[in-house]
């Protein structure tokens, strides 16, 4: 198995804008360390809530503060684009059926339709 920083699962580490903390050992009761630094520049605090999720081949810690405020800003611009699409008048859908369309009776294949519609 090839490993380093061209091993193509690690390829994220190269990208220039990530960083890394350290390293910790998960505890008995499965408990993580947050290096001190990784902390600060998040704003974590002893107390503060995180999800834990799965990314790639790695596990992401998000604040649960900053997903609840991401959330409801997505949610609010949803609801603006709802009421956006609200008020767009709905076209006359006769308008847009195609006026050389075939009876819907007619069961023919579309190769012996006297329309000349069809392949």
């Amino acid at each position: 198995m090839q490993h380093g920083p061209h091993h193509p699962d690690l390829r994220f580490l190269a990208r220039g804008h990530d960083r890394i903390y350290g390293s910790t050992t998960i505890g008995e009761r499965g408990q993580v360390v947050m290096p001190a630094e990784a902390r600060k520049d998040f704003g974590i605090e002893v107390g503060d809530k995180v999800i834990v999720m799965k990314h790639g081949m790695g596990i992401l810690f998000l604040k649960a503060d900053d997903v609840a405020r991401l959330l409801s800003e997505r949610m609010a611009r949803l609801a603006e684009l709802e009421r956006t699409i609200a008020e767009v008048p709905a076209a006359d859908a006769t308008a847009d059926a195609p006026t050389d369309a075939p009876a819907e009776d007619d069961t023919r294949p579309a190769t012996q339709r006297e329309d000349g519609t069809g392949f």
